[in-house]
């Protein structure tokens, strides 16, 4: 826009090349006589990420879209697990992806604490975590299902987590009562 007479600024086709970058979720741009043009950017959030097929990483936003494709894995999100897609920046990963994001936005505190994945079974739809157990190191596989009520299964692992995981080798809080694989 620079250098372009204020009066003659398309400004929704400014907001639309802002828009087609993966990390803007929104853009308004708008004139101010005689000589500035404001841009509002809104940036969609990170939460997780995964590896493709191809070894580059994800970085994917609370509703699946991916991102960004980078080379390693960044730190500062959740790692999802599974036979995950070679989706470009800017593609949506799939339903279950989007269900993978938004559980990992709902994560209460003392569940985050102790995941170290979300495994997610594109096939089926189900969604699992992958817990740090104990002291020893040992993971606990949780079995949580589809992405139906995420509330009441991720309130069922708390109060499990509450509980205390030693001696245990598995949950699975898909169903209404929480059953529990002892070791």
């Amino acid at each position: 826009l620079q250098g372009e007479p204020v009066l003659l600024v398309d400004t929704q086709a400014a907001e639309a090349k802002l828009e087609a970058v993966p990390w803007v979720e929104s853009a308004r741009v708008q004139t101010d006589f005689p000589h500035t043009v404001v841009i509002d950017i809104r940036e969609r959030n990170a939460v997780a990420t995964f590896q493709g097929s191809d070894g580059k990483f994800r970085v994917i936003d609370g509703q699946g879209r991916v991102l960004d494709v980078i080379d390693n894995q960044p730190v500062d999100y959740m790692l999802i697990v599974g036979a995950n897609p070679d989706s470009a920046g800017g593609q949506f990963a799939g339903a279950v992806y989007s269900a993978a994001a938004q559980l990992v936005v709902g994560l209460p505190d003392e569940i985050r604490a102790l995941t170290q994945s979300v495994g997610v079974d594109a096939a089926t739809g189900t969604l699992t975590l992958a817990l740090d157990g104990s002291l020893d190191g040992s993971t606990v596989p949780v079995r949580l299902g589809d992405a139906k009520n995420l509330d009441e299964k991720l309130a069922r692992l708390l109060l499990q987590i509450r509980s205390g995981l030693d001696g245990v080798c598995g949950l699975d809080v898909s169903t209404g009562d929480a059953g529990v694989v002892r070791c």
